[in-house]
């Protein structure tokens, strides 16, 4: 289904980066009856862009409803992580960027142990440290096992404090 699309001129100043001054097409299509998520990726990623944050965070989250897999708050709660991780991705990269690793394990061990394998790892996961790095520490897996402590074991959580702490994130932002 092809998709209509908008005229917008990116604002800004010329040392902002090589896109400024450019028209370019925004679909009309509203994010939330869009059903295809590598189209809203790319939507995302280009939004994000020419800085209309507001239409690249609906994008985001329509991605996440159709990624979701389960309706419990840990599925939410995991789906909004990997959501923002995968946002930092394509912007980072300049286009869109999945998390095709952390999918495959999901699909092969499901949300809940999938995060006990992740957050009781002896070595740190490159998307904890690019959420880190990038000031986002309340968006990682660890901060989730945190919030949601009654859903897991305890030497879990432990792992989860130890990890947020030694990297300097603020685990009262978290809880």
């Amino acid at each position: 289904m092809a998709t209509a699309f908008n005229s917008k001129i990116i604002a800004g100043s010329a040392n902002q980066g090589r896109n400024v001054g450019k028209v370019v097409a925004m679909p009309k299509k509203a994010p939330e009856l869009e059903t295809d998520a590598d189209k809203l990726r790319k939507i995302m990623v280009n939004a994000y862009r020419i800085g209309d944050t507001e239409y690249a965070e609906r994008a985001k989250r329509r991605v996440w409803e159709l990624n979701k897999l389960g309706d419990s708050e840990l599925d939410r709660g995991f789906g909004e992580i990997i959501a923002t991780y995968e946002a930092l991705l394509s912007e980072r990269n300049d286009r869109t960027t999945r998390a095709t690793r952390t999918w495959q394990k999901v699909r092969n061990k499901g949300v809940k142990q999938a995060i006990i394998e992740w957050v009781t790892s002896k070595q740190e996961r490159q998307g904890f440290i690019d959420l880190v790095e990038a000031g986002q520490g309340s968006s990682t897996i660890e901060a989730l096992v945190v919030t949601m402590r009654h859903e897991f074991d305890d030497y879990v959580v432990v792992a989860a404090y130890k990890r947020l702490r030694s990297a300097g994130v603020n685990i009262a932002i978290v809880h």
